[in-house]
């Protein structure tokens, strides 16, 4: 389950409990930054757009967000931190664009560089998952508040390990129009 942003306030409460409790809750880890001016990828996942253009309220938490495909048509097996923690399977679809996950929806500036887009975060925490080599997997996120249009894409960043030590490699979606 993705919540709007605004709701990071009370769930980072919650987590301060559980770990006063002494449970542990992994929500992840953030982009440390946006990529400027990289328009290629790795060129290995592929992520298809369900559509190019896309209203505000279809693309917030008014709507179904935006939705692709994510394909593996390599020969082995990548990770990538855009599971839903609370599902136990290590292969999951849907797959999510969230706050701490490996997967972000970034808008182009008017100076061409890539910022990274507020989204909501999983509220059980988001986990590793596995992308099989051969697998196509649905890939779910929502933009929140503050409201922005214009030109996005989807970064999705994955590794040839679960533990995220192996190689780190990125891919992007064709552009698509938020307005």
């Amino acid at each position: 389950m993705v919540l709007p942003r605004r709701s990071v306030v009370p769930f980072l409460a919650v987590l301060g409990v559980l770990a006063a409790c002494g449970s542990s809750v992994d929500v992840g880890t953030d982009f440390a930054g946006s990529p400027t001016g990289v328009t290629g990828g790795a060129n290995v996942i592929t992520i298809s757009l369900r559509k190019t253009t896309f209203g505000w309220e279809e693309s917030s938490f008014n709507g179904n967000g935006i939705q692709a495909t994510i394909s593996n048509p390599s020969g082995r097996a990548y990770y990538a931190r855009i599971g839903d923690a609370f599902n136990a399977a290590t292969e999951q679809s849907p797959v999510f664009i969230a706050l701490g996950t490996d997967a972000a929806i970034e808008r182009q500036g008017n100076d061409g560089t890539w910022s990274v887009m507020p989204t909501g975060i999983l509220v059980e925490g988001s986990k590793v998952v596995t992308i099989k080599a051969g697998g196509s997997y649905e890939l779910r996120g929502n933009l929140s508040e503050p409201r922005q249009v214009g030109t996005m894409r989807i970064r999705l960043r994955y590794f040839t390990t679960t533990d995220a030590t192996g190689t780190a490699m990125t891919d992007y979606s064709p552009a698509f129009i938020v307005h």
